[in-house]
């Protein structure tokens, strides 16, 4: 009797649970095989042969990410590339269960938030890094900047969190919409099983999954990745690296102008 309680009190503790819970679980669950997967097929790769199957997959991802945040960050923040490959991957594989009928992790703003949260987060490590103590400098020369510091949290959580669930509910309207007109214009039963599958929406139904789980995903997960290495990269055009290029360029035009006064010398 003791154990039916107990088991009872797990199973209503477990039904609190929010959706995206699971999901996250099923989403680090995939990302883990792959990872597996993907080693385990580079491992066995000849070095003198171009790459197969998952390994070229893998390959293929891991050099176009690193192209990506190359062509942003350029040589700088090369620490970056694997927290931004991990964050289009999970960003990804978590919109893309949308077309399976489950509620991807990005379709909560716990999870966009917090993912928002640590772009903030970066912002300011890679900005004291590169700054040191001049990072807060613009925030006592410009007040307004301590209420603006907030825009690219803001911004970047509600823009994934935004589209993610427009689309769902664009596709719940839909539904909606056609089992109505399946059920009352048409006049199939809705007590039936005919009228509970909805045929009418599951034949017109995939063009906006295609758009809106697989298209929008995969965008809104680079979309994500680049503005948060754009916020990042931001932070690296600092008055630290201007003044070893300016000191560099100042040396190599005092070398050259000392080698001219010495070749004048010579020539008189």
């Amino acid at each position: 009797m003791m154990f039916l309680n107990a088991s009872d009190g797990i199973m209503k503790d477990w039904n609190k649970l929010q959706p995206q819970v699971i999901t996250t679980v099923i989403v680090v669950l995939i990302l883990v095989v792959f990872s597996i997967w993907a080693t385990i097929s580079i491992r066995k790769t000849e070095k003198d042969k171009a790459p197969t199957g998952m390994a070229f997959f893998a390959e293929f991802i891991v050099m176009s990410v690193d192209s990506l945040v190359k062509s942003i960050t350029g040589k700088h923040l090369k620490a970056i590339r694997p927290y931004i490959f991990t964050l289009i991957c999970f960003i990804m594989v978590s919109n893309l269960l949308g077309m399976f009928g489950l509620d991807g992790p990005t379709s909560s703003y716990s999870v966009t938030g917090t993912l928002g949260f640590i772009t903030l987060i970066g912002i300011y490590v890679v900005g004291i890094m590169n700054h040191k103590w001049r990072f807060f400098l613009k925030y006592v020369k410009n007040p307004v900047e301590i209420i603006g510091q907030f825009a690219p949290f803001i911004s970047i959580s509600f823009r994934l969190f935004g589209n993610i669930l427009s689309g769902s509910m664009l596709l719940l309207s839909f539904y909606a919409f056609t089992g109505w007109v399946w059920t009352q214009v048409l006049g199939v039963n809705p007590d039936s099983v005919i009228g509970q599958l909805n045929i009418l929406g599951s034949l017109m139904a995939p063009p906006l999954h295609f758009y809106s789980d697989l298209f929008d995903g995969v965008v809104q997960s680079f979309v994500f990745a680049i503005l948060t290495t754009a916020y990042w990269s931001m932070e690296t055009s600092d008055d630290a690296h201007t003044k070893k290029k300016k000191k560099k360029y100042k040396n190599v035009v005092t070398v050259e102008t000392q080698n001219l006064e010495r070749y004048d010398r010579y020539k008189v």
